[in-house]
């Protein structure tokens, strides 16, 4: 038999290995989560990488256009397009590249794959106007909402929205655009599968808008691109009086001034270029041009029912009352043209005493020095000839046409 002291220490050996030993298990343990919650974190496949990109939709009777107007670029191969929500995407077959130096590339985009950049327009063929148009990116394993435009209801024929009115006429808003862009990750295994969850602005009268924000959750908006902030008024159509106005006095054409027509059959095609870029103008398009600020260093030239010159700093253009493009006019040519009406004003301000020559209807109201402002509304073409010569600058003021009223300020 043992003491009982020896058993004592026997047994406390016993409890010292036992407790040993448990802690080791129990560290072993903690290791062992430790791994595999690391295993499970590094495993996790790296968010996808969103494009984040301004764009500009606009659209005419037979096509859409899609402006790329800042920002990333899109692959060919992962754009989808859904028109008025149709759940099967656009056929790229249907789809030109237009470059920024105005020409189309002759191939579709599913031939030529050129990268949808900054200052290439998307132009979708369609057989009829469209509602609106969704833009999706598709990653390797989530598709993300790029851009969600809805059009409403074109301008009326400027021939059948005419007045008489020798003064000038406030404008009317017609028609707006609401375009958002913004991104929002879809995780999906279908690429074709239409977007259900985009965040579509609700439309608001009188005002054209663009939103572009990524996010990753909830989206957000704030806004960006410059637009215009009403769309095509209405014009007045004028009685075309001949009209001579010639002075030293510098003067501007007046914000919200505006000019209408319909693009009729001509010998040669007709184009617009606006901020660099050239759009290709139909015949039956219902175009008006809005100046979008007071406006010196202007120029109009009008003959034979041709356009030859529109140069203005800040214009935006509609095409049927839809939203084309804003910016400086740089060149213009339509070759033939129809119901043409306009509120453009021209603001001549007091100012001492200096050579003018103001010729009304024929009837001479200013020859000589003379400080009075002069307001002249409504310039179009003369009946007499179809002529129309404008020239405003800073130091002087040109103008040979025709006008509806005037008033001596």
């Amino acid at each position: 038999m043992h003491p009982a002291g020896e058993e004592r220490g026997g047994n406390g050996r016993e409890r010292a290995v036992s407790e040993l030993i448990g802690a080791i298990l129990l560290v072993s343990l903690v290791i062992l989560a430790m791994a595999i919650v690391a295993v499970m974190v590094l495993s996790q496949p790296p968010p996808e990488e969103v494009p984040h990109l301004n764009a500009l939709a606009g659209n005419s009777t037979d096509a859409i256009y899609l402006y790329h107007n800042g920002g990333d670029s899109l692959a060919e191969a992962a754009t989808i397009l859904y028109i008025n929500n149709d759940p099967t995407p656009v056929d790229h077959s249907l789809i030109r590249v237009k470059n920024e130096d105005g020409t189309i590339e002759q191939d579709s985009w599913s031939v030529t794959k050129t990268p949808w950049s900054v200052g290439k327009t998307l132009v979708i063929v369609q057989s009829s106007p469209p509602a609106s148009v969704t833009l999706v990116h598709q990653g390797p394993a989530s598709q993300s909402l790029i851009l969600k435009a809805s059009f409403s209801p074109g301008a009326p024929d400027p021939a059948t929205s005419a007045t008489t009115s020798p003064s000038p006429t406030a404008t009317t808003p017609v028609t707006t655009t609401v375009t958002t862009t913004a991104t929002t990750t879809i995780p999906t295994t279908n690429a074709t599968t239409p977007v259900t969850t985009s965040p579509t602005a609700t439309p608001t009268a009188n005002i054209t808008t663009t939103i572009t924000t990524p996010v990753t959750t909830s989206p957000t908006t704030s806004p960006t691109t410059p637009m215009p902030t009403s769309p095509t008024p209405t014009p007045t159509q004028v009685a075309g009086k001949d009209t001579l106005l010639n002075s030293e006095r510098g003067g501007y054409v007046e914000d919200g001034s505006q000019i209408a027509f319909r693009v009729k059959t001509g010998s040669s095609s007709s184009d617009i270029t606006i901020g660099g870029i050239q759009y290709n103008l139909a015949v039956g398009d219902v175009i008006s041009l809005l100046v979008n600020e007071d406006s010196t260093d202007v120029e109009i030239d009008m003959n034979n029912n041709h356009i030859s010159r529109f140069s203005f700093p800040d214009v935006s253009v509609y095409r049927g009352g839809v939203f084309l493009a804003r910016g400086q006019v740089n060149d213009i040519w339509i070759s033939e043209f129809s119901s043409m009406t306009s509120s453009l004003t021209i603001i001549v301000l007091p100012h001492s005493p200096v050579w003018t020559n103001f010729v009304f209807d024929g009837n001479t109201i200013i020859n000589g020095d003379n400080g009075q402002g002069i307001e002249l509304y409504d310039l179009i073409p003369k009946t007499s000839n179809s002529f129309m010569r404008l020239d405003v600058q800073s130091t002087k003021t040109y103008y040979d046409g025709g006008a509806s009223g005037y008033l001596l300020i």
